[in-house]
């Protein structure tokens, strides 16, 4: 079993995919719009899986709170990882 991809609520998909790819070196694989589900997708791959950052169009959307993500962030962010912590997470769209 391995995990296909997390959704991720944003604020603003290409705002936070700019910071996924600058902070944590990921490149977005493809982006798209669901009318119908009224969210702004875009893809970053992330190993074998992926995360799914959405970004609700509409009030009526089914996005809501993001759930709890912890990454571990390793030596290579060395003492930057409060101040990379803290980008991600105002990325994250609270209600």
């Amino acid at each position: 079993m391995k995990i296909d991809h997390l959704g991720i609520a944003v604020k603003a998909v290409a705002d936070a995919a700019k910071m996924y790819e600058q902070v944590l070196g990921l490149k977005v694989t493809s982006t798209d719009q669901v009318d119908d589900q009224g969210v702004r997708v875009a893809m970053l791959d992330i190993g074998e899986s992926r995360f799914e950052l959405l970004e609700s169009i509409r009030p009526d959307s089914p996005i809501g709170n993001p759930g709890h993500i912890r990454l571990r962030l390793g030596s290579a962010a060395g003492g930057d990882s409060l101040r990379i912590r803290r980008r991600l997470l105002r990325s994250f769209r609270f209600r």
